[in-house]
């Protein structure tokens, strides 16, 4: 059986017959495209014998359209072209290349200026109208036959419009040579949609819109096939993300070509093939598939998640310059942008139809998740929290309960006399434990939600979680900072054993802030060999609650910048970095801290699991609830490692 989209048949040796019933250019998987190449390459045998080329096509790329006429051009025979039902767009072009033709009584035929598929800059647009005028200027000499001039196809191909004609409007224009009786074969034969331009940049021919309504038996052949172009494409829909799999190409062809096969009925076919390639796994049937790479490519990718993000309020720093182009673009333009990609017209689907197919037959799942995970990652870090500006950050590489050696200080030199030996030191060691746990939160995002356009999930409830992970992060620290829990030696971090606490509280002033350095500059190191050595933890950050934040600011601010040796003594102080957090206001409104540099001493230190990103996204398609699921994941943790690092003061 030949193709139904195109074929050439020889009638002996003397003619031949060609079938151009598809769209021209390349169909990306979907079946239903002619291509200049493999008609090219079809009528090389068939040279010195005449043609009749029957055509019935919504028309396609303009490359391979002029590449097909050129092609018929040059055919060396007679050749003769019937438009059995509809010739539109790049496919009347093809038409004008036959010496002689004919058209149905019944069929149509339709002019229109070519289209460009770009989005980008003002420069790209610019270039792009540059170019359609020489793809217009080029086809205008096709249509240029009988008393149809160059200049009255120039008008049709220069104003925007789709000019259609019947077979009386075309002979009477000058575009045909002869009516004939309406054929059969047209009536039978599934005209394709519109072919959707694969990739930007791709010059096609803009989607058909009549400016007639057919009516009685032709109105009804319209709806048929209408539905049964909409059944195929559903259909292939249904195995487009199994196609890898043994079976499964020749299982789909069969469905689609199979009239009776419903999008149901092709299910249960997958579902049955699928089972029936399954392994038993502990009493159960597991199957688990590897997708292909997506076909939507990264920079696409990239631009339309970036333009859902500013359309959803989110400032995108670096986005991709094609975002600006999609950022107005609805989720089912998106969809629809996806499912042009695996090569799927979405003619004649409502916004329902486009989701659901672009959830089960595209990239449009990886798109929402992209998305998603960019709010969540965005957002994280732009809510640092004050927590991250004094604590330190380790990784460890699993759950277990770790420890933190904290490395005594190198033994000091000792004299060495000429000739002699050096002696061997040792340095002693300390140890804090801690441990991670998991924390997280899911949502789903509906299928009602895509519909109705709704960002809200997609994009603000991503930022949600990702700033609920902050104050996660920063509820534990502060916690920490103020619990009386015990470090590995017995005592709470801050204890007057550990040196770090005032024996009385003290209101914020130069004096008690001198006390507090003092105090820390005092600590000492772990013993090596016997011998305590000062470490001179110089403090780097004064850390309050928010009832103090303004007081301290002032204190630090009215400070004399030095100028002379006796005003040097308070340029330490000029140097803090003031933190305030509400959350030290919970315990008390007068307790201030100060805390070394982490990279010097460690104190708190925030500790995530290696290797994930913070917070982790996650997410799945539910088939039974139309929801595709979205889990946030931060694996964290927080330990107190050396006290020698922090300060506190109770205040008064």
């Amino acid at each position: 059986m030949p193709d139904p989209w195109f074929s050439i048949s020889a009638r002996g040796t003397d003619a031949a017959e060609v079938l151009i019933f598809g769209d021209t250019g390349e169909d990306y998987g979907s079946g239903q495209s002619v291509t200049a190449r493999d008609l090219v390459e079809a009528l090389r045998p068939l040279a010195g014998r005449p043609l009749t080329v029957r055509i019935n096509s919504h028309g396609g790329s303009v490359a391979d359209g002029l590449a097909i006429y050129n092609a018929l051009r040059a055919h060396k025979a007679p050749v003769t072209a019937v438009v059995e039902g509809l010739a539109a767009s790049i496919a009347s072009m093809i038409a004008m290349a036959a010496g002689h033709v004919r058209m149905a009584e019944n069929a149509h035929l339709m002019i229109h200026a070519p289209w460009h598929s770009l989005s980008g800059n003002a420069t790209a647009f610019e270039a792009a109208a540059q170019n359609l005028r020489r793809w217009a200027d080029s086809m205008a000499g096709a249509y240029a036959r009988g008393r149809f001039t160059r200049e009255q196809a120039g008008a049709l191909l220069a104003d925007g419009e789709n000019h259609w004609f019947t077979a009386a409007e075309a002979l009477a224009a000058g575009l045909i040579d002869e009516i004939v009786e309406p054929q059969l074969l047209a009536a039978r034969l599934s005209v394709p949609a519109r072919f959707t331009p694969p990739s930007y940049g791709d010059c096609t021919m803009p989607e058909n819109q009549s400016q007639h309504s057919p009516s009685g038996d032709e109105a009804v052949r319209a709806a048929v096939l209408r539905a049964e172009s909409e059944r195929r494409q559903e259909v292939r829909a249904v195995f487009s993300r199994f196609e890898q799999h043994e079976g499964i190409p020749a299982l789909r062809d069969a469905a689609v070509d199979d009239h009776a096969v419903t999008v149901a009925v092709a299910r249960e076919r997958l579902l049955t093939h699928l089972g029936a390639q399954a392994q038993p796994i502990a009493g159960g049937a597991v199957v688990s598939y590897e997708y292909d790479s997506p076909v939507m490519d990264r920079d696409l990718l990239e631009a339309a998640s970036d333009g859902l993000l500013m359309r959803g309020g989110l400032k995108v720093l670096n986005a991709s310059p094609m975002a600006r182009s999609l950022q107005h673009r609805t989720l089912a333009d998106i969809a629809e942008l996806a499912l042009s990609r695996r090569g799927i017209s979405a003619r004649g689907m409502d916004r329902a139809g486009l989701i659901k197919a672009a959830m089960t037959g595209s990239d449009f799942p990886l798109l929402l998740s992209n998305t998603a995970g960019k709010s969540l990652r965005q957002t994280y870090a732009e809510e640092a929290g004050t927590h991250a500006i004094w604590t330190g950050e380790i990784e460890v590489a699993n759950f277990k309960q770790q420890t933190r050696v904290a490395i005594g200080e190198a033994p000091a030199l000792d004299e060495v006399p000429e000739a002699g030996e050096y002696t061997s030191g040792h340095r002693t060691e300390a140890a804090e434990n801690y441990a991670i746990k998991t924390f997280g939160r899911a949502m789903g995002i509906t299928r009602q939600a895509l519909i109705n356009d709704d960002l809200g999930a997609l994009v603000g409830q991503p930022a949600a979680f990702a700033r609920s992970a902050r104050r996660l992060e920063a509820d534990l620290v502060y916690g920490r900072l103020q619990s009386a829990a015990t470090m590995n030696d017995g005592l709470p971090l801050f204890h007057a054993d550990h040196g770090n606490l005032a024996a009385s509280g003290a209101a914020l002033s130069l004096d008690s802030l001198a006390a507090a350095r003092a105090a820390m500059r005092r600590q000492k190191g772990l013993d090596a060999d016997g011998l305590e050595q000062h470490i001179d933890p110089a403090p780097r950050y004064l850390i309050v609650p928010v009832s103090l934040e303004t007081k301290a600011e002032q204190l630090l601010s009215s400070l004399v910048t030095p100028t002379t040796a006796s005003d040097a003594s308070t340029s330490w102080m000029r140097a803090l970095t003031v933190v305030a957090d509400p959350r030290l206001d919970e315990i008390s409104i007068t307790a201030w801290y100060l805390g070394a540099d982490p990279r010097r001493v460690d104190g708190i230190a925030r500790v995530y699991l290696a290797g994930q990103e913070r917070p982790y996204l996650e997410e799945d398609s539910e088939f039974i609830r139309d929801v595709l699921s979205i889990k946030c994941r931060l694996d964290y943790g927080v330990a107190a490692l050396d006290w020698r690092g922090l300060y506190r003061n109770p205040g008064a």
